[in-house]
């Protein structure tokens, strides 16, 4: 359906879910109770800190000091302010993937193309991480900058929701440019079938009910004649048989 679509920026979504084990993740609360039990633990038994600090200080670093230095608010901040853990931390948010390549094929060159793809969480292309602009709750903007003619981008998004191929949910996705140029795109699952294309749009859902309304009619109507010419045909090999008892 895309290829028939006017315009130049045109867009294939394959939608996919991402399952996960049950309680993947990491909380901060976890972390901070390991990490105070640890260091609880060394405190009381590091004798040269017994001489340093004395045994009331030494049990005042064990019972306040530590617990309030790594608290879960500090290891919340920790994981999100390191880059690498906060990635590695954040897979388990991901419910699906969305694999998107964006095709110009105008004559005109294209200037600040964007996607909107809803619960963006992660977005990557063969150079690298995307970055992801929200633009309301649930919705995110994914910039994908000018695009010459003819020109193609693919990208992979990873996202919070579980895919969803319901009308409600393909509608939140978008793509446009610049000087308000809206794009085509179509959102498919998985597993492709002839004529995917056609499920987003609800006029193409009942051109289709329409074409398997008029075949199952025309199979009606060739089996009536069928039957009709059936009795026809067993009508002139038995004669009325009372027209016969008449005649005598």
């Amino acid at each position: 359906m895309a290829a028939l679509a006017p315009g130049g920026l045109k867009a294939d979504v394959v939608l996919a879910d991402y399952p996960l084990p049950d309680g993947f993740g990491l909380a901060p609360q976890e972390v901070s109770d390991f990490l105070v039990a640890e260091m609880q633990e060394r405190v009381l038994g590091d004798v040269a800190m017994r001489l340093i600090l004395g045994t009331d200080n030494q049990q005042k670093l064990h019972d306040v000091i530590i617990p309030r230095l790594l608290n879960a608010g500090v290891i919340r901040k920790m994981i999100k302010e390191v880059q690498p853990l906060a990635d590695v931390l954040s897979i388990g948010q991901f419910k699906s993937t969305a694999r998107i390549v964006v095709r110009n094929d105008g004559a005109a060159t294209l200037t600040d193309v964007a996607m909107i793809v809803p619960d963006a969480t992660r977005a990557e292309d063969g150079s690298g991480v995307v970055s992801i602009v929200p633009t309301q709750p649930g919705l995110s903007a994914i910039n994908l900058g000018d695009m010459a003619p003819g020109e193609q981008k693919s990208i992979t998004v990873w996202r919070s929701a579980a895919a969803d191929f319901s009308p409600t949910a393909i509608g939140q996705f978008s793509l446009g440019a610049a000087k308000g140029i809206r794009g085509q795109f179509d959102v498919l699952g998985a597993s492709d079938w002839l004529g995917a294309g056609l499920e987003k749009f609800t006029w193409a859902r009942w051109l289709v009910a329409g074409l398997l309304a008029a075949a199952a009619f025309a199979g009606l109507l060739g089996l009536a004649t069928i039957l009709h010419a059936s009795f026809l045909r067993k009508s002139r090999d038995f004669p009325d048989t009372t027209a016969q008892l008449h005649g005598r």
